[in-house]
């Protein structure tokens, strides 16, 4: 039996048990003692019900349209696109997922198009090709292997970052929430060290800057993740 015609049947059941409770408590003053067994009958079946319900597995996919991740290093700040993705849920809680993230899509957001169109496409085609060298590297992805409950709504999020050719284990703190039509993951905001990538282009952890000038940039980068999924 699929996932989606278990959960029909669950509900179908839940339904018919809570139709049940609710004509026996209209015949309660008839029959007596024999009602409040039945009822105790029925709660019982509706909680073993609930309990499996709780165990369900679902397997709900990213909006990428609505998902992205938050950079900031030094005085730019930008955001990478979401390519694809899911997470998995089991009892309303996350246990797996994994997220694939368009970094040959990155924005810069600090530099409008309409005032510094040259500027921020020169910055972009730069942190593409000199810095994470789309061309090899077109995507990274987050594989979420470990929920941490914390309280509330938060967790501490752990899995392995594939980058640039290399795999970081991270941890991350972040928020989930359960609403109506959706579901969100939305991260605070933590930092990375580019370089555990193997991301070394005007790194000051060269011994030479390789740049001309001696220009470097920080190997900190700031990230805030927001995911959404549809149920």
């Amino acid at each position: 039996m699929s996932k989606q015609k278990q959960k029909s049947y669950l509900i179908e059941i839940s339904t018919s048990l809570g139709f049940g409770l609710y004509f026996v408590a209209l015949s309660e003053g008839k029959t007596g003692a024999m009602n409040k067994k039945r009822v105790a009958g029925l709660l019982t079946a509706l909680a073993v019900v609930a309990a499996v319900w709780a165990q369900q597995r679902l397997r709900l996919e990213t909006d990428t349209g609505k998902s992205e991740i938050w950079w900031k290093c030094d005085k730019h700040n930008g955001i990478f696109p979401l390519d694809s993705g899911y997470i998995e849920l089991s009892g309303g809680r996350p246990t797996a997922g994994k997220f694939y993230i368009a970094i040959k899509d990155l924005q810069v957001l600090d530099l409008d198009s309409a005032n510094y169109k040259t500027a921020k496409m020169i910055l972009e085609n730069t942190l593409k090709n000199e810095f994470f060298e789309v061309d090899k590297y077109p995507l990274a992805y987050f594989d979420l292997q470990r929920a941490e409950h914390l309280g509330d709504d938060k967790y501490m999020i752990e899995g392995d970052m594939h980058m640039h050719g290399q795999t970081v284990c991270m941890r991350f703190p972040a928020e989930f929430r359960l609403r109506s039509r959706d579901v969100v993951l939305e991260s605070d905001t933590f930092k990375i060290d580019r370089t555990d990538w193997g991301i070394y282009r005007l790194s000051p952890k060269r011994p030479y800057p390789d740049d001309e000038h001696g220009w470097t940039v920080p190997d900190t980068v700031e990230i805030k993740v927001k995911l959404l999924f549809h149920r």
